[in-house]
């Protein structure tokens, strides 16, 4: 009985203690032009971690996740209705578009952006619940790069 109550507790403090998650947000934001009149800004987001308790897999795993912004100005404050909000890289449609956000992204002559957005969360029921605040709300450094073009698809495919 002992030994099996050991080796329960060892289980549960592996487990316990074993697995993490930490995400690091890149202190820069890339921003390119596209194909089509927009720039593009990337924020990017280094995720470490280690283990699966569903799959009982104790392993590291470290990826980069992005959030993709698509505008047509390149200084001063871009409100919400103007911003495209994306996970996918020149995704700009539904699935893929985020839709009923608010907040602004504010590009200034020093080199920095401020992003500010908010999005709804929903209930179980598909009812409004709550805006909430970005995230990754936050000032961060610029880099530009103006001279490579990224590929956009302004054709909507629904």
């Amino acid at each position: 009985m002992a030994k099996r109550w050991f080796l329960i507790s060892l289980l549960f403090i592996i487990i316990t203690f074993g697995c993490y998650y930490k995400e690091e947000t890149y202190q820069y934001v890339t921003i390119r032009k596209t194909n089509s009149n927009f720039y593009e800004l990337n924020l990017k987001t280094l995720n470490k971690g280690r283990g699966n308790l569903h799959a009982m897999d104790f392993s590291k795993f470290e990826f980069n996740e992005h959030l993709w912004l698509y505008f047509k100005k390149l200084d001063g404050k871009i409100d919400a209705d103007s911003l495209i909000w994306t996970k996918k890289r020149g995704k700009l449609y539904y699935p893929w578009k985020k839709k009923n956000i608010k907040g602004y992204i504010l590009i200034d002559s020093s080199n920095k952006v401020k992003i500010n957005l908010s999005h709804l969360i929903y209930n179980q029921r598909k009812m409004i619940e709550k805006w909430e605040s970005f995230a990754k709300n936050g000032i961060y450094n610029v880099e530009f790069e103006l001279d490579s073009i990224s590929n956009v698809n302004l054709k909507n495919p629904y």
